[in-house]
């Protein structure tokens, strides 16, 4: 009889450890489940664009020609915006744009207007590295391209007036100067070289624009530009 009574017992206390009630307090008072999830990691380091400023000419290199480098060479994000080495037919992107790889803008200045002389001149220079196509024949394309007549700085209706020459100094080259429509004294000249496949252009920006004057400052620094390109 004594045997029966513990035996009932057990199965009482054994159902009322499984009450509704009972379970509802075991889950309140549970720990909080432990994700799955894998801890997160450190960012990744910022995408940083190839630097190609070795390929410019050094800091001073242009003092000799009254110019010289204006803040530091940036490297251009070509995921953000196409680098074009000159722009044309109206900022539109042309065939060689596409191929760019990489690319770097460069200015330079000579410290704005003097009492002698009364002309601001700055230049900007771009370079590019171009893959599937050489610097060579991106010149080449941008000639051919030229008679659409609008090189465009800043959206600027520009007419090429003059094509300029010089004693070879890179494995391309090509200069031309232009006239801004409806702007009299804007304008600029620009210097474009080749090498392997690289290709930089030199703009020049003088005000009031006297086509004479940046067409021989592009003459003397051309050798200078070619040799800071060629670098091996």
């Amino acid at each position: 009889m004594r045997k029966v009574l513990l035996v009932g017992l057990a199965l009482l206390l054994s159902a009322c450890s499984t009450s509704p009630g009972h379970i509802v307090e075991s889950v309140a008072g549970s720990a909080a489940p432990v994700s799955t999830r894998p801890a997160p990691t450190s960012s990744s380091p910022p995408f940083a664009p190839e630097d190609l400023a070795e390929y410019a000419p050094a800091e001073d290199a242009l003092k000799p020609l009254g110019l010289a480098q204006f803040g530091e060479p940036v490297p251009w994000v070509i995921s953000a915006a196409p680098m074009q080495l000159v722009n044309k037919c109206g900022r539109q992107l042309q065939a060689w744009d596409s191929h760019v790889r990489a690319g770097e803008r460069v200015s330079w200045s000579n410290g704005g207007p003097t009492i002698e002389d009364h002309t601001l001149l700055s230049a900007e220079q771009r370079i590019g590295r171009y893959e599937g196509i050489s610097g060579a024949q991106v010149i080449e394309d941008v000639r051919k391209a030229l008679p659409c007549t609008s090189a465009t700085p800043e959206n600027t209706p520009f007419g090429i007036v003059e094509e300029f020459s010089l004693p070879k100094v890179a494995e391309a080259q090509y200069g031309f100067c232009d006239d801004a429509e409806g702007l009299p004294g804007a304008g600029e000249c620009v210097l474009l070289l080749a090498h392997g496949d690289r290709a930089t252009s030199i703009h020049t920006n003088l005000y009031p624009h006297n086509p004479d004057t940046a067409r021989e400052l592009l003459q003397k620094a051309a050798p200078i530009f070619a040799a800071a390109l060629s670098k091996p």
